[in-house]
């Protein structure tokens, strides 16, 4: 109840007299909520960041490795080109070679000269080689040694020869 001077005396703060005391609790039960909303926006915000922070480090991981495989296709690219370059600069030489051994087939130098017969020689000396190697092979692998002319079979084999 109010007292001479227009305060409200003990008893009436503690029976809620003017309703302070409700406005009090009100205004404590608002600002409770404006600090849940504070931390829960704190929360978003930072949650927001950590999201934003990922996406950055995604894209700059899409980016590197899109410039890594543009590197890699390019390294592809000019290893293809110099092994181009390589297999014409081979065709070129080969056609020298063919040119000159056939020019010294028919009598005259061709193309490689002197080069183009020692080619040719050391062709021949290699293929006789090769010849001899494979029929020493197929003698040795074919050979059975059995009642009977072991000679006979070697001619057989080759045609003749033997």
């Amino acid at each position: 109840m109010k007292g001479r001077n227009g305060t409200l005396g003990p008893s009436a703060v503690e029976e809620g007299g003017d309703g302070r005391n409700g406005l009090e609790e009100m205004l404590g039960e608002l600002m409770r909520e404006i600090r849940e909303i504070r931390e829960e926006l704190k929360r978003e915000r930072l949650e927001r960041k950590k999201l934003e922070e990922e996406w950055r480090e995604a894209k700059r991981r899409w980016v590197q490795e899109i410039s890594e495989e543009k590197a890699r296709r390019e390294r592809l690219e000019m290893r293809i080109e110099k092994v181009e370059d390589r297999g014409e600069k081979l065709e070129e030489e080969m056609k020298g070679i063919r040119e000159g051994v056939i020019g010294d087939s028919e009598g005259g130098k061709g193309v490689g000269g002197e080069d183009g017969r020692r080619l040719r020689k050391l062709e021949v000396r290699q293929d006789l080689w090769e010849r001899e190697k494979t029929r020493n092979n197929m003698l040795v692998r074919n050979v059975e040694v059995v009642e009977g002319d072991v000679k006979e079979e070697v001619k057989g084999l080759w045609g003749g020869w033997g």
